[in-house]
């Protein structure tokens, strides 16, 4: 009895296995089997959000990391080509232009035989959109930084979107306190703000440092800077918002083609909507408001450069 015993035991326990084998073969199936919306006619694809970032495959994304060095991947002079970034101090447009960036890359994707781009994500995932030119490595054939996976990433052209400092603050700290504030001021020397900064707390604080502590005017001069430089870094252009009016011209430096498919006339249309900017009652004295806007003349000044080089280059 003992015997028959155990050999039903040894047969019940096989029947489990069996089963417990099919149920994963089941569950693989499901898993590899691709649903019938994902058949690649879906153009017009959504740019990954934060948290999905890590989900997808790295071949879905607009950029991929890099296991090479920095001294590897600049060994090759043609490395970086096919790879922009497009940076900016905030409140100046950059979103609207990169949500039209971000679609032809993705179509790109899509696009068997087109030549493959990419640039930065918009929402600043991967913490490139907002860095100062002094925080990045670079030489003629590229800038390199390390992603938030800790690996280089490299970008053969850089597009730099600059304009009122005072629209990056008023459009920033009353949504994100000092959190958009502090990636402006990384490498400034100014240390960091509290995530609780208000625009009268920052306003007093300028007024009475008489400098800049934001970052902005360091941001703005650094990437300037890099782009009087040719020699030791790559294509650096920078504008302001008015780029809208000159949008296809820029979409085509960075490398969009028709010939590729790419669909220009979109940017064509395109146009800076001033009006996205609300207005913001900042409760300090007039002295304080005179100090600060002294404290940012430096900056404008270099913005209204920026245009009249842009204004004679067309």
């Amino acid at each position: 009895m003992i015997i028959m015993k155990d050999h039903s035991c040894q047969r019940l326990l096989s029947i489990m296995i069996v089963l417990l084998l099919l149920a994963c073969v089941a569950t693989i199936v499901v898993i590899i089997t691709p649903s019938s919306s994902d058949d690649g006619t879906n153009e017009h694809l959504r740019p990954p959000s934060r948290r999905q970032l890590k989900q997808l495959d790295p071949k879905t994304l607009q950029w991929k990391t890099l296991d090479k060095t920095y001294d590897q991947q600049h060994s090759s002079e043609n490395y970086c080509n096919g790879r922009f970034l497009i940076t900016s101090h905030g409140g100046v447009g950059s979103t609207d232009f990169m949500i039209e960036v971000e679609k032809a890359v993705h179509q790109r994707t899509r696009r068997p035989g087109a030549n493959k781009i990419i640039t930065n994500i918009r929402n600043d995932a991967d913490n490139f959109k907002h860095k100062a030119a002094t925080l990045w490595k670079h030489n003629s054939s590229g800038v390199t930084r390390r992603s938030r996976e800790g690996q280089y990433v490299c970008f053969g052209k850089v597009l730099v979107i600059v304009g009122n400092p005072f629209r990056t603050i008023e459009s920033t700290v009353p949504k994100f306190g000092g959190e958009h504030i502090n990636k402006l001021k990384e490498g400034s020397g100014f240390g960091y703000d509290s995530r609780n900064l208000t625009l009268e707390s920052l306003y007093k604080q300028i007024s009475n440092t008489g400098k800049d502590t934001t970052g902005i005017t360091h941001y703005i001069t650094s990437w300037y800077d890099a782009s009087q430089t040719p020699s030791e870094w790559p294509d650096v252009k920078v504008v302001t918002s008015k780029l809208y009016s000159s949008a296809k011209y820029y979409a085509t430096w960075l490398g969009f083609d028709e010939e590729q498919g790419d669909n220009l006339d979109a940017y064509s249309a395109m146009n800076y909507d001033v009006s996205k900017h609300h207005e913001v009652t900042v409760n300090v004295s007039e002295e304080v408001v005179n100090n600060v806007l002294k404290v940012f003349e430096s900056a404008n000044q270099l913005i209204a450069k920026v245009e009249d080089n842009a204004a004679s280059s067309f």
